[in-house]
């Protein structure tokens, strides 16, 4: 078994999103969750603290702060509001490091990573397919989509 050490970075971080459930997140995570509001706040707060490119490569204008980085916040974040850290999870996990280098993306890439733009995953295990030039298909529910 391995014994996992934060690095610097990681711990300061997992302080900082501690923080962020503390003050805002946690304290709004019940009722976000019960009556199914999108978290707009917590995800703006995201996007102010530079979360989202957190994983991405530094050549691609994200932090450079690698996957562990990434987990630490999510992990955390899912502590305090599941809400939260299912948007966070889609935004710097699924759909920046999916944009990452790809060719005539970079306007979507870079409002992902600054938070300006909401981004949603919508894929194969949700009844939409790429037909070749658009995606086709119709999904009952697109999470985080505003």
């Amino acid at each position: 078994m391995h014994n996992l050490q934060l690095n610097e970075e990681q711990t300061m971080i997992l302080d900082t999103v501690r923080k962020f459930v503390a003050d805002v997140a946690g304290p709004k995570a019940l009722d976000t969750d019960e009556h199914r509001h999108f978290a707009r706040e917590q995800f703006d707060g995201l996007g102010d603290l530079g979360l989202y490119a957190a994983a991405v490569s530094e050549d691609a204008g994200g932090a450079g702060l690698g996957l562990v980085s990434l987990v630490v916040a999510l992990e955390e974040l899912g502590k305090g509001c599941t809400s939260t850290g299912r948007l966070f999870l889609t935004q710097a996990g699924v759909v920046a490091m999916a944009l990452e280098g790809l060719d005539g993306a970079a306007d979507a890439f870079e409002q992902v990573l600054m938070g300006s733009a909401v981004a949603s995953y919508v894929g194969p295990e949700h009844g939409i397919a790429w037909n070749g030039s658009a995606l086709d298909g119709v999904a009952e529910i697109v999470t985080g989509a505003g």
